[in-house]
């Protein structure tokens, strides 16, 4: 397996697969939540000016996400398929990999009725698209 072991490994990794996502535009936010219960929890949220760009295009590649703020049904192989792709960078130890870690606990702990979420922000005004945006907002301060 592939293993991304230094920040410029990441950071070419990321080129690369921006590179070949066409038209895409990074996010100022974004997370994954699990709806359960009713309730959506978002464990890990990436706010602006702290965003994580490797795991948005990740993210958005495994979903066919490309710009504008909007929220997207994550199944559940969709979302192993992210972290599977995002895996290769956890070999670099001068990054957290916050994001990285929130997906593989949302897998473990999964529950039958569980369901995912993913939602992009393009830009702070732009007005929220649904409820599942609203929560995202919430989450981030906004």
């Amino acid at each position: 397996m592939e293993q991304w072991v230094t920040k410029e490994d990441v950071f070419a990794a990321r080129e690369r697969l921006e590179a070949d996502h066409e038209g895409w535009e990074r996010p100022v936010a974004f997370a994954v939540g699990r709806l359960r219960g009713g309730d959506l929890h978002f464990p890990w949220v990436n706010r602006p000016g702290a965003l994580h760009a490797l795991p948005a295009i990740v993210l958005a590649r495994a979903l066919g996400h490309v710009r504008g703020t909007a929220t997207h049904d994550l199944p559940v192989d969709r979302l192993r398929e992210a972290v599977e792709a995002l895996s290769p960078a956890e070999a670099c130890t001068e990054f957290d990999h916050p994001n990285l870690f929130a997906w593989r606990d949302l897998l473990v702990d999964l529950e039958d009725t569980d369901r995912f979420v993913a939602v992009f922000v393009a830009d702070p005004a732009d007005p929220a698209v649904d409820d599942h945006d609203v929560a995202f907002r919430r989450a981030i301060g906004g």
